[in-house]
């Protein structure tokens, strides 16, 4: 084999060798029907669970215990924690997809002397390109967490509202 078709080989394997899926497409928004039986129109429909738990409950007496329990509830205060996690860990995955710039500097003694005869100082600058997108996913797939988990916890806030009403 000749170098000519070693390097044609490399080249046809580098671009072969990792293929990734094409990204998301949101599907074709199908026509629905003009009205279903028994389901109230957009402008008319509201769920109690939009509306602000303040707004719901008109006795003081409970508002004051529901503040009371959403200010010392610990799983509350976990999931807060999480999406504080999954948050930092969205923005480490979002902080790949740029270059990195790092600064060292050494000193090196002089033999037989407590003195310092040889400094350094380096600047370093990488920045690797996202040739078959993994950066790019690793950013979608932690920013899907983050809206998980936030999600989550908006889900431990109704649950923890709707037990202390109940």
């Amino acid at each position: 084999m000749t170098t000519r078709q070693l390097v044609a080989a490399g080249v046809l394997v580098a671009l072969t060798g990792c293929a990734i899926g094409p990204d998301y497409q949101r599907p074709v928004d199908l026509p629905a029907p003009v009205e279903f039986r028994g389901v109230l129109s957009p402008q008319q429909a509201e769920s109690i669970a939009d509306l602000p738990w303040a707004e719901v409950f008109n006795d003081p007496e409970l508002r004051a215990v529901i503040e009371t329990a959403l200010a010392s509830n610990l799983d509350l205060k976990i999931a807060a924690a999480r999406v504080e996690e999954f948050r930092g860990r969205a923005r480490v995955a979002r902080s790949y997809l740029g270059p990195n710039v790092a600064l060292g500097g050494n000193t090196v003694p002089a033999p037989g002397t407590p003195d310092d005869s040889s400094y350094s100082l380096g600047l370093t600058l990488n920045w690797e390109i996202d040739q078959f997108g993994r950066l790019r996913r690793a950013n979608e797939a932690a920013r899907a967490q983050l809206l998980a988990t936030e999600d989550f916890q908006y889900g431990v806030v109704s649950a923890l509202v709707a037990d202390v009403a109940t």
